[in-house]
């Protein structure tokens, strides 16, 4: 290790979220980046490296699930809705955090389940998610993304208000 270099993996401190993203599995194209702030953080080739732990098996469903790749930590809380409304009568996504790999990301746990949680009721209440997938116009979903990704750097809070 670099004597002057200051962060390195383990080393306890908090770093800042580089991006946010919602991923899905499609019913035609499988698992997919829907949304990520900023654009193209996550590369398609990396993406595609960890998906199937990013959209996991139902035995992983609803756990803090934590990836570490090629310098990048990622954060999520992947869930299904079992709906015979839903292609294939499920829909599968999950809302990740992207941190530095060194970064300590406990505290972030909490906060992805939550946010995973509101996008949840969001979607069986009324189809938010589905119809920004669908349009392919995700930009309510990545002002969203951004607005909790700058408040949570700035200001370590976050409120939202959607409708």
């Amino acid at each position: 290790m670099d004597g002057n270099s200051k962060y390195y993996e383990g080393c306890g401190q908090e770093g800042p979220i580089r991006c946010i993203f919602l991923c899905e599995f499609h019913p035609t194209a499988g698992p997919k980046i829907t949304c990520q702030v900023p654009e193209n953080y996550i590369s398609k080739e990396i993406f595609d490296t960890v998906s199937h732990y990013i959209i996991p098996k139902v035995q992983l469903q609803r756990c803090t699930l934590t990836v570490t790749i090629l310098g990048l930590k990622i954060l999520g809380f992947p869930v299904r809705i079992d709906n015979k409304k839903y292609a294939r009568n499920a829909y599968y996504f999950n809302l990740c955090f992207v941190c530095d790999a060194w970064a300590r990301t406990v505290h972030l746990e909490p906060l992805v389940k939550k946010l995973t949680e509101y996008l949840l009721s969001m979607e069986l209440e009324s189809e938010w998610l589905l119809k920004q997938s669908v349009s392919g116009d995700a930009k309510e979903l990545g002002q969203l993304m951004r607005q909790v990704m700058q408040d949570i750097n700035h200001r370590r809070m976050c409120t939202l208000t959607v409708g």
